[in-house]
Formats: C-alpha cells, sequence, structure tokens
C-alpha cells in the first residue's frame, strides 16, 4: 500500500499560531485597559468588570479557535470565519454611521469613513478568500 503525501498543513499551523497570539495581546489589553476604563471615561466599577469579562470572552474564543485550527479541527475555521465576518460587519457598521452623520451634516472627517472603510474590505476579502480556498482544498481531499 502506497501512502500518498498530503498537502503540508504549514499556513494552518501559522494561522492557528497568529490566532493564540492575537488572543493573547487582546486579554492583556483588556486586562491593562481596566483601570484607564474606570479613570478616563468614567465608567463605574460594574460597567468596568462587564466590559473586562466580554472582551477577555472574546480572546478566549480567539485562543480557542487557533487552538482547534492546530488541531486540524473544522471548527477552529469556522470560528475564524465568525470571526472575521462579525469584524468585517462591524467595520461596515462604523462606516455606514459615519457616512450617514456625513451626508446628515455633522461635523465629522473624511477619514473617518475612509478608515472604516479600508478595514470593512479587508476583512470582507480575507473571508471570501478563506471560504474559496478550503473549498478548493476539500474537493481536493
Amino acid at each position: 500500500m502506497l501512502l500518498v503525501p498530503t498537502k503540508s498543513y504549514i499556513w494552518g499551523w501559522i494561522t492557528g499560531v497568529l490566532a493564540i497570539l492575537i488572543g493573547i495581546l487582546y486579554a492583556y489589553g483588556a486586562a491593562v485597559s481596566f483601570h484607564v476604563n474606570i479613570d478616563m471615561n468614567g465608567m463605574s466599577v460594574d460597567e468596568a468588570e462587564r466590559s473586562r469579562l466580554i472582551e477577555f470572552s472574546l480572546a478566549a474564543l480567539v485562543c480557542a479557535s487557533g487552538v482547534l485550527i492546530i488541531l486540524k479541527k473544522a471548527l477552529g475555521w469556522y470560528l475564524l470565519y465568525l470571526m472575521l465576518f462579525l469584524l468585517g460587519a462591524g467595520f461596515f457598521f462604523m462606516l455606514f454611521l459615519a457616512t450617514f452623520q456625513f451626508i446628515v451634516g455633522e461635523e465629522i472627517e473624511v477619514l473617518f469613513i475612509g478608515m472604516f472603510s479600508v478595514p470593512t474590505v479587508f476583512f470582507f476579502i480575507l473571508l471570501w478568500l478563506q471560504v474559496r480556498y478550503w473549498r478548493s482544498r476539500r474537493a481536493l481531499l
């Protein structure tokens, strides 16, 4: 019986490790900004705790998807798709709000529209490329 070599999974490992590092960095940023939110933004301790809990949950989700991608589980890739979609949709929503404020006549910098449109396009193109790549790869397996 001949063993057919499978394609390399190096991009999966790179994606998984980067997702884990991004999750750790995001959790660190959430931990550091806890006192800043209370001092600078005038948040109460309960609001800051709730905000930190949400940020830690998102960081854990990013780390979990990275671990699942490294372990070659499909759920990790689906979590990555979900995160890319949510990031793209979030930036698209902010782009919509900035454009609406500009159209209504509020004083807003046009730079904000470009600042929100670039990540929106980036995340949706990255999502499209990921889905397209893995569908073509699934056909080869």
